[in-house]
C-alpha cells in the first residue's frame, strides 16, 4: 500500500461510524484501516458479512467500506445483505487487485467506488471522506 508523505494528513470528523468489512485478512488492508483510524474515522470492524443485519440497526447513518480480495464473493454478499434488508449506505470496495468483471459487476450493482489496496492511502481516505459526506445514508 502506497502512502503519500507530501501531503500532511488531515484530520477527518465524520459524524458516525464506518462499517469496515473483512479488513483482518491482509497486512496491507489491515495498513489502510489504520490509516484511516489516524486520521479519524470511526471504524466498526467486522470479519464477515454474517451478523451485518444486526450491525445496521445500531447505526441510523453509516458508510460501507469491504475488503474483497479478487475471486472473493464479500462484496457482493454485503451488496446482496443490504438488499435483502432494504437498505441503501454507500458501499466502497477495496481489493488486493483490480479485476475489470468484478469492478464492473459491482459499480453495475450500486457500490459508489472501488480501489486496489496499492493505491494511495491518502487518496483512498479522502474518497471514502467524500462518500461519507455526501451519500451516507
Amino acid at each position: 500500500m502506497a502512502t503519500n508523505t507530501t501531503l500532511a494528513p488531515h484530520r477527518i470528523e465524520i459524524p458516525f461510524p464506518l462499517i469496515a468489512v473483512g479488513f483482518s485478512s491482509s497486512e496491507n488492508s489491515q495498513q489502510l484501516a489504520r490509516f484511516l483510524c489516524i486520521l479519524g474515522f470511526d471504524l466498526h470492524q467486522q470479519d464477515a458479512p454474517r451478523g451485518l443485519d444486526a450491525v445496521l440497526d445500531t447505526y441510523r447513518k453509516t458508510t460501507m467500506l469491504v475488503y474483497s480480495p479478487v475471486g472473493s464473493s464479500v462484496a457482493a454478499d454485503v451488496v446482496d445483505m443490504l438488499e435483502a434488508a432494504y437498505r441503501s449506505p454507500p458501499v466502497i470496495v477495496v481489493t488486493d487487485r483490480v479485476d475489470m468483471g468484478q469492478y464492473h459487476d459491482l459499480m453495475g450493482r450500486g457500490v459508489a467506488d472501488y480501489f486496489a489496496e496499492s493505491e494511495d492511502s491518502e487518496y483512498i481516505a479522502r474518497a471514502v471522506e467524500w462518500i461519507a459526506r455526501t451519500r451516507s445514508a
